[in-house]
């Protein structure tokens, strides 16, 4: 995550469900089950109300139909940007996905996976090659 290329955008939904459906359909799927975890689920919504016939079944996961930029969002990104070289909130964060129970059982697991979360973190401002 985060260590793709990143040709020049702007990006939209639209184009991001057009690249899912030229990748299913170079694999020869004619059908498919879709998930879409938060900004995938989005993608995912899209893929469906352009593509839905390649569409065997949706799931979605932590999204949302459409991101509304409202002055909240905005001061959470600003909070959460001041954060994100911090990585006790990346393990704050990811202990929310795991009981405390586990974590205990599994805490070398536990700590080895916030440092993989961490260390593949994306870029705050896009890199373009020069």
């Amino acid at each position: 995550m985060g260590l793709s290329d990143k040709p020049r955008g702007p990006y939209s939904l639209d184009s991001m469900a057009d690249d899912v459906y030229v990748v299913v359909s170079e694999l020869g799927f004619r059908s498919i089950h879709l998930l879409g975890f938060s900004m995938g689920g989005m993608i995912a919504q899209d893929f469906v109300l352009r593509h839905g016939d390649a569409v065997k079944s949706l799931i979605l996961v932590s999204t949302m139909p459409h991101l509304e930029i409202t002055p909240e969002l905005r001061q959470f990104t600003e909070m959460a940007l001041k954060l994100y070289d911090d990585f006790n909130m990346f393990t704050g964060a990811l202990q929310v996905a795991f009981s405390e129970g586990w974590i205990s059982r599994n805490e070398q697991v536990f700590q080895e996976l916030t440092r993989m979360f961490f260390n593949r973190r994306m870029p705050k401002e896009p890199t373009w090659p020069s």
